[in-house]
């Protein structure tokens, strides 16, 4: 199965960080369109009703008491996903509704997680014998699907969550940003909790401010501006790439193969470190010693950005080799049509014991399909806001 993707001729939409805003007086319109515009932007937080500014402490305590703005902590907007937000301060750290056991908790879950799809595994294998069994093996697989979508009832265990800075981001890192003419709200994506006072949620600006970190990310590496328009005789002008996997690191039950094309909390979650797939060294990464063009696997480096030392490579299979920042840069250079194949095969899926999803390959298929709508909203979340990025689906 495939779906082409359509990358228009349209202008890049830069200097994000430099659209103005938070006085409380905007109307209802600018204070939409400014929820997207912040995204890459440097700035204070400010009450709407106090006037006081969000301080972020060095001991990773927070405090609504700033004075003015040289006293607030400047944050850097990381777009997470359309009107979505990861708060980095100046210490490198993440605006987080932490939990008291978020280690524990999050190792419990994985194993519940890994536990449900090996339960699956075995309902999809029940399906290769006798079709008088088919029952018994959609039930067992229906079966371990409800176990890792339950997983998340394990939540209990994290104990009780206050607001703090914490040095990585995890699900309670990201905010939901959204507002009307009388300032923003500030809701924890994951938790449904808003920044506020016990009464409901506060209403908060957002200043311009500087001396913000930098994020780390890939770097765009190109300049100009990108042919747009069309040729005398009215065909489109640009080259086109006619297979790709943009999700092929989802299939085979998502662990055989690192990496992907974006992650909300950027590249070093996207392309950090394959030994959580790979296991130390690689030494997990089997498949690549088979079918790599280039080199023999393992071991190799399990670091990925900054230092791709061993991966991504040509000839390499089991390490994702397309970030939307690249992919950003090859449309630059006149890339204007992609031809995305989705992929999966439930037979080789079985033979590997560690899976983050079903090996059904319809549900492969699915997680593909979906991944490529949120990579079109999380490439036009960076760019300010819905429709303003270079990367369309064709429909």
């Amino acid at each position: 199965m495939r779906v082409a993707l359509l990358f228009p001729l349209l202008p890049v939409f830069a200097g994000l960080a430099a659209c103005g805003g938070g006085a409380a007086s905007a109307d209802a319109a600018d204070v939409a369109k400014r929820r997207y515009a912040m995204a890459g932007g440097c700035y204070a937080v400010r009450d709407a009703v106090q006037g006081t500014y969000l301080v972020a402490a060095a001991d990773g305590a927070l405090r609504l008491d700033g004075a003015d703005l040289r006293a607030a902590t400047p944050f850097f907007m990381k777009a997470t996903a359309l009107g979505r937000y990861a708060f980095f301060d100046p210490a490198q750290r993440f605006l987080t509704l932490a939990a008291a056991n978020e280690a524990g908790a999050g190792a419990a879950q994985a194993a519940v997680e890994r536990g449900g799809e090996t339960v699956a595994g075995v309902g999809d294998q029940l399906l290769w014998l006798p079709p008088a069994l088919d029952p018994v093996g959609n039930a067992v697989d229906d079966l371990g699907d409800t176990v890792s979508e339950n997983a998340a009832l394990l939540d209990a265990l994290r104990g009780p969550r206050t607001l703090q800075m914490t040095a990585a981001p995890n699900d309670a890192s990201e905010w939901t940003v959204d507002g009307s003419g009388n300032g923003f709200t500030i809701v924890s994506t994951l938790t449904g909790t808003a920044l506020g006072d016990a009464d409901g949620a506060g209403r908060y600006d957002f200043v311009p401010a500087t001396g913000c970190a930098e994020f780390p990310e890939a770097q765009l590496n190109a300049s100009g501006e990108p042919f747009k328009g069309r040729n005398a005789d009215g065909t489109v002008f640009g080259y086109a790439e006619t297979h790709m996997h943009l999700g092929g690191s989802m299939m085979l039950g998502g662990r055989m193969s690192y990496g992907a094309p974006f992650h909300k909390f950027g590249i070093t979650h996207a392309l950090g470190n394959c030994a959580e797939d790979h296991g130390p060294n690689g030494v997990l990464d089997v498949l690549d010693t088979f079918v790599n063009a280039e080199k023999q696997f393992p071991p190799h480096d399990t670091v990925g950005w900054p230092t791709y030392q061993d991966w991504p490579s040509w000839g390499g299979q089991t390490h994702h080799q397309t970030y939307y920042v690249w992919l950003q840069r090859a449309w630059m250079g006149g890339l204007r049509l992609m031809v995305n194949h989705f992929v999966a095969n439930e037979e080789l899926c079985q033979l590997w014991p560690v899976r983050q999803y079903d090996c059904n390959e319809m549900e492969s298929i699915q997680l593909q399909y979906d991944m490529v709508h949120a990579l079109q909203d999380y490439i036009d979340a960076q760019m300010g806001g819905p429709g303003q990025g270079f990367f369309r689906i064709v429909t």
